[in-house]
C-alpha cells in the first residue's frame, strides 16, 4: 500500500493530532519463521487512539492517510499503521511538522531504513536493538518485558547452542 498525497491542511492536522495523542512504537515480537539465530523481530507501529464515539475521526485519517486499519476494543479505536514502508512515508511527511515525538519519528524511520542490513547482518540487528531501545526510552515505556538486552542475550545463547551442535556433528 502506498501513502496517498495529502494537502498541506490535512497534513497539519493530522500531524498536530499525532504530536498530541498519538504514538510512534518500536518493540520486540517473538517470532518462529525467523532464522534460527532472530527469535524476535523488530516490529513498527503508529497508532492513534480515541474513545469509540470518535472513531470517525480514526476512519477519515485512515481515509486520507491510505494506510493503517481501525481497531476497536471495549469503549476504544485505534487507528494502526504496521507496515515498515507505510510508518516511514508517513512519519517522513509529517516530521517536520512535529515537536513532541520528532525524536521518535525520526529513530522509527532510521529503523526502516536499515532493516534490510541487519536481516544477514547481526551486528546491524543488534545496533537496530539499541535504536529500539531509544524508542521506549521516548515513549516512559514502563513494564516491557523484551528490551534489547533480552533479545540479545536470548541470540548468543542460540549462537553459542548453534555452534555447539555444529562441532557436535562436524566431530562425529
Amino acid at each position: 500500500m502506498a501513502i496517498n498525497k495529502i494537502s498541506e491542511k490535512d497534513l497539519s492536522y493530522i500531524a498536530g493530532f499525532f504530536d498530541a495523542d498519538g504514538s510512534a512504537i518500536a518493540q520486540f515480537k517473538a517470532n518462529n519463521t525467523c532464522a534460527q539465530d532472530r527469535p524476535y523481530q523488530i516490529q513498527l507501529t503508529v497508532q492513534f487512539s480515541q474513545k469509540l464515539s470518535r472513531r470517525f475521526l480514526l476512519d477519515n485519517f485512515a481515509k486520507i492517510i491510505g494506510a493503517g486499519k481501525v481497531r476497536v476494543r471495549e469503549d476504544m479505536a485505534d487507528l494502526v499503521i504496521v507496515s515498515a514502508r507505510d510508518v516511514c512515508d508517513f512519519l517522513q511527511l509529517i516530521q517536520p511538522l512535529l515537536r513532541l515525538k520528532q525524536k521518535q519519528a525520526n529513530l522509527l524511520i532510521r529503523l526502516v531504513q536499515q532493516m534490510p542490513g541487519a536481516k544477514t547482518d547481526i551486528t546491524k540487528f543488534i545496533q537496530l536493538c539499541d535504536l529500539v531501545d531509544q524508542v521506549a526510552g521516548l515513549n516512559d515505556s514502563r513494564n516491557r518485558l523484551i528490551t534489547g538486552s533480552v533479545v540479545i542475550a536470548h541470540m548468543r545463547r542460540l549462537l553459542s547452542e548453534l555452534a555447539c551442535e555444529q562441532k557436535e556433528t562436524s566431530s562425529l
